[in-house]
């Protein structure tokens, strides 16, 4: 049994207590990486990039010595390199969750969502102008979203107002940022219609907010209501009909005129387009689309507003110009990799882009021609990227255990899931081989650090998409009810496919992931070997478990599970009914099922997380001893770190602990 500690919290309980080591390069087998390089070279918070026309700026947050917001300013006709980017404010963000960084073009300042200390309790932030602090502007548990009025005085936020879990009560507020007034316009404990994860947008005459809630808190129900400000007393209005399963309500900032407003979504496993006129209080515009909308984002052309409509895909997602009154699609494109809207004024479009092997580029879409124009306005350059990129990478599909059908990027799979193979070039000799299988979040097409890093060391990854994970309709809401069920069939015959492609034997094969991914791999390694009336197996070697569930109910309970109790609970089922239970806690909790556990374990959680507590990974730990079998984990705890690990010393330690665990497989 090894315990590796980040942290003095559990001092007491370790035999074989091994500090961390403070150099930034490791070996790994017979190889030396130097695991600063990824990180000087790719600093950047892939999550985090902001691009604003009226500030002519891009900003990211560059992680070195602190981790700082870093802005560069846009240049005609030339395409600038991140690393000239110049720090904005000195305010350290190593220990902050901070994203939806926003430009004021009145006040010219970045405001942004954040935590402190990584305890994902949200507020709104701004960076003051002496470039050295930031200031918290609201006081709330939980800030799901923010919009600027128009004037930019005022702010919409919607937020938790009790405490930060989900199911605490909600508010809409409007935050005057001149006088500091504070006001509630929508309180959803008086409403049968919940606050969650979505936008929220203001009339164009800041007559009123419109934004994203959830029928009795189901997340499957989301619905648009908005708030008439006008009233003495501001009334609401649900928007869509309340009785249809609708998800992925992808609402923009701006409308297309004072009585009309677009949005995406996708109801009944169907994905839609829509505007909604206030004047005929009826839908004007509903235009099946091949994928859900991603995003959707509002722009003129030829004067006239347009949607611009950005539709999921996993391989390359397609950008659309429709036409709001006559529903036509005007133009599109498809841009190959992740693509992220970031601002869009008069015939322009500005996008983030990051595809695999390529960290990351900024474009500029110029929408005026019949054939949209892509400029180049920053990037990474080659030089750069070819000190950090030691993957190729190929598309696979495997067949899996049943005949599900479901679309990818406008080509259909049946029985059949699809997946990206990391391939290292300079591959660990063949007696010594080793590939990871990507429990769950894989298929993405981001730049992943972590995986170039394994590539050097000479490692395969394996990176499917399993049902529930990344798609349209069905397939991408499979998870909801089978909470640990098909996926894991899926990522075993993801592990049988790589292993008898590659001729690794089972015992070099691992899963890993985090999260949902985490607890996917605890099940992984604990399997039983039959769910949902379907046998599989496979003897794993090894697994590297982040953040991950292991008695689900636990965390599905909002007095002992972390902030995301309630969508736990939705994926499974009301906590006070046995067959509940008897599914989930008895057959799907790992912990429950130590008997199947035979496999070495990465086991790792940070100590401050509040998404998944730590109580998941020590029961787990403590489990195993029982039942003699703790040499087979080595468990790492970071002192106050988050769900996932943010700043430059957390990175190199966790790349760390993983090379020096998998140097034993």
């Amino acid at each position: 049994m090894k315990l590796v500690l980040a942290s003095s919290l559990l001092i007491f309980l370790v035999p074989d207590l091994i500090l961390a080591q403070e150099s930034e390069t490791t070996v790994f087998k017979d190889r030396s990486i130097d695991l600063a390089k990824h990180l000087d070279q790719w600093p950047y918070r892939s999550y985090a990039i902001y691009g604003s026309y009226a500030a002519n700026q891009i900003g990211l947050i560059r992680e070195s010595a602190t981790s700082t917001f870093v802005v560069a300013d846009l240049q005609p006709n030339s395409v600038i390199s991140f690393d000239k980017a110049e720090e904005l404010n000195a305010t350290d963000l190593a220990n902050v969750a901070a994203w939806k960084f926003t430009y004021n073009a009145v006040t010219s300042q970045w405001y942004f969502k954040g935590d402190e200390e990584r305890n994902e309790e949200y507020n709104l932030y701004v960076f003051n102008k002496d470039a050295a602090t930031k200031t918290k502007l609201t006081n709330v548990p939980y800030l799901y979203d923010y919009a600027f009025s128009k004037d930019y005085k005022r702010v919409a936020y919607t937020a938790r107002v009790v405490h930060s879990k989900e199911g605490s009560p909600g508010e809409v507020r409007i935050l005057d940022l001149e006088t500091g007034e504070d006001m509630a316009v929508y309180k959803d404990e008086d409403e049968a219609f919940k606050l969650t994860w979505g936008s929220i947008s203001w009339h164009p005459e800041e007559e009123g907010v419109i934004f994203v809630t959830a029928k009795d808190g189901d997340r499957t129900k989301h619905n648009l209501v908005y708030v008439d400000l006008t009233r003495i007393t501001p009334a609401s209005t649900v928007v869509t009909d309340p009785e249809i399963k609708r998800t992925d309500l992808a609402l923009p900032k701006k409308w297309l005129s004072t009585t009309q407003v677009g949005y995406g979504v996708t109801e009944n496993d169907t994905p839609y387009i829509r505007v909604y006129d206030f004047a005929s209080n009826e839908t004007k515009l509903s235009q099946q689309t091949s994928a859900d909308v991603a995003d959707l984002k509002v722009a003129s052309l030829g004067g006239r507003a347009k949607l611009i409509v950005l539709l999921n895909g996993i391989r390359r997602q397609e950008l659309r110009v429709v036409d709001p009154e006559a529903g036509t699609l005007e133009r599109s494109i498809e841009l190959e990799g992740g693509i992220e809207l970031l601002d869009t004024k008069p015939e322009r479009v500005m996008v983030a882009q990051q595809y695999l092997t390529d960290p990351l580029k900024i474009c500029d879409l110029n929408l005026a021609p019949q054939e949209i124009e892509v400029v180049d306005l920053a990037g990474i350059s080659k030089e750069l990227a070819s000190d950090i990129v030691h993957c190729t990478v190929k598309e696979h599909v495997y067949k899996t255990f049943d005949d599900i059908t479901y679309d990818i990027d406008g080509e259909t799979f049946e029985g059949e899931i699809f997946g990206y193979l990391y391939s290292p070039k300079n591959p660990l000799p063949r007696e010594q081989a080793i590939v990871l299988i990507e429990g769950f979040y894989g298929a993405y097409t981001d730049f992943d650090v972590t995986k170039q890093v394994l590539c050097e060391a000479g490692i395969y990854v394996f990176s499917p998409n399993p049902r529930g994970n990344r798609g349209s309709g069905a397939f991408a809401n499979a998870q909801i009810g089978d909470y640990g069920g098909s996926d894991t069939l899926d990522g075993i015959y993801a592990a049988k496919y790589a292993s008898e492609l590659l001729g690794i034997p089972p015992e070099r094969v691992g899963v890993f992931g985090m999260s949902y991914g985490g607890y996917l791999t605890l099940r992984h390694l604990t399997f039983q070997g039959e769910v949902n009336g379907h046998q599989a197996s496979f003897p794993w070697g090894f697994g590297i478990s982040e953040a991950g569930i292991s008695q689900v109910l636990r965390q599905a309970d909002p007095q002992i599970g972390g902030s995301v109790a309630g969508y736990v609970e939705r994926a499974t089922g009301p906590l006070d009914d046995p067959a509940t239970w008897k599914k989930f806690q008895g057959e799907r909790s790992p912990a429950n099922l130590m008997e199947n556990f035979n496999a070495k374990l990465l086991l790792i959680h940070g100590t401050a997380d509040t998404r998944v507590t730590p109580i998941e990974s020590r029961d787990f730990y403590w489990r195993a001893r029982e039942q003699g079998k703790g040499d087979l984990v080595t468990y790492i705890e970071y002192e106050g770190q988050g769900h996932y690990a943010t700043g430059r010393a957390d990175k190199i330690k966790r790349l760390k602990d993983w090379l020096e665990f998998l140097a034993g497989i």
